[in-house]
């Protein structure tokens, strides 16, 4: 059992987070955490004069550790395909985004989707509604992958795909992009799906005392440019 002053220590704790957690957000500040798939592609869509005067801050962590940044007020907002239910928060689905299996043009030629060698996010993830194993959005119900590789960030993963040793499961828009940066030879083609189509939703995440804002449609309108 806590005494008195365990107590009233208990309480300014409280007292302090609630302060933090009211305190406004400023007109030309977004404090946004997400993981790797939107905070190394998501940038480039945060155009146009509102955002030239925004101080955007970006804080990386996986799914769990999003929820707890914003509820903690170290952030206002996050994004996420993967979402982690919590009582303080509100997790928006503003957009949907296609998934596929992918692997250097020309490789594995005649091998099927569920026999190829796959590298996959180090990390698990836990506690999503929506049985994502991993960090890439692998469903636990489709078929077992033959895992030879697990790599904490996306551009390992990329570079191992590119290399032509590995598949790897990744959002579509994300291939996209690499493929006009990259020449024909280090093209990356989609294999034939495990499922007809891989889609799955984006959400925006905050806390239930946020109002609507104009930084949160903004925010919505550059993810949805994402497809």
């Amino acid at each position: 059992m806590l005494g008195t002053h365990g107590k009233e220590l208990l309480n300014q704790s409280d007292s302090l987070r609630e302060l933090i957690l009211r305190k406004a957000l400023p007109r030309n500040e977004c404090r946004l955490a997400t993981f790797e798939v939107f905070s190394t592609h998501f940038l480039s869509q945060l155009t146009g004069s509102f955002w030239s005067e925004i101080e955007f801050e970006l804080q990386e962590g996986n799914p769990g550790k999003i929820e707890t940044m914003i509820v903690d007020g170290q952030s206002d907002f996050g994004i996420t395909y993967i979402p982690i239910p919590h009582s303080e928060l509100d997790h928006i689905e503003i957009s949907k985004i296609e998934m596929g299996t992918f692997t250097l043009k020309g490789a594995f030629k005649g091998v099927a989707t569920k026999d190829l060698p796959f590298v996959v996010p180090i990390h698990p993830v836990g506690g999503s509604p929506n049985r994502m194993e991993g960090l890439d959005g692998w469903l636990d119900c489709s078929f077992h992958r033959k895992i030879v590789h697990r790599v904490a960030l996306l551009e390992s993963a990329l570079e191992l795909v590119r290399l032509g040793r590995v598949a790897g499961y990744f959002p579509v828009f994300i291939v996209d992009l690499y493929n006009k940066k990259f020449g024909s030879k280090l093209q990356l083609e989609k294999r034939k799906n495990h499922t007809e189509k891989c889609i799955t939703p984006v959400y925006l995440i905050k806390r239930k005392r946020t109002p609507e804002s104009k930084m949160m449609r903004e925010l919505a309108k550059a993810i949805r440019r994402l497809k």
